[in-house]
């Protein structure tokens, strides 16, 4: 009689839908960056034509760079809770939102638990036993999250 062992592998797969390698294949003005697709929006007061991220990140203070790109010809930049000071690390930024480029961006519920941010993915948070992640582009998850409806970013997400 022969023994049969089996082994039970389990691996921890991070799938991202909004996975992109340029923001041409983000929908809505979303942006690409680390190889996701990050909701955006128009960046104010900037009424000018572009054609590379360049052209929108040279009047900017260099904090604000980090988040700015070219998306249909205008320059955008990415969404971020409002009244949030800079910040360095995951945890420094309110409720359910994540620092991402010096930025406190909102993040939404991925379907997998934790207990710390180390089970995550490093662009990802542990809130309440979930792994929160970078908002992708839907425009309600938007309104939420940041507590403002913003009429033209509706029209643009």
């Amino acid at each position: 009689m022969q023994k049969v062992i089996i082994i039970s592998l389990t691996v921890l797969c991070f799938t991202f839908t909004n996975a992109c390698l340029q923001s041409s294949q983000c929908n809505g003005m979303a942006l690409c960056f680390r190889r996701q697709c990050i909701s955006a929006e128009v960046l104010h007061g900037q009424a000018k034509m572009c054609r590379r991220d360049i052209e929108c990140r040279r009047q900017l203070p260099a904090h604000e760079r980090l988040i700015v790109g070219c998306k249909n010809d205008v320059c955008a930049k990415l969404i971020t809770v409002p009244h949030t000071s800079k910040c360095v690390s995951r945890n420094q930024c309110p409720g359910q939102s994540i620092c991402f480029r010096r930025h406190c961006i909102p993040a939404v519920p991925r379907n997998y638990s934790c207990q710390r941010n180390a089970q995550c993915h490093p662009t990802e948070r542990c809130i309440g036993g979930l792994c929160f992640g970078l908002l992708g582009t839907t425009a309600e998850s938007t309104q939420s999250l940041i507590g403002y409806a913003d009429d033209d970013m509706i029209d643009l997400l």
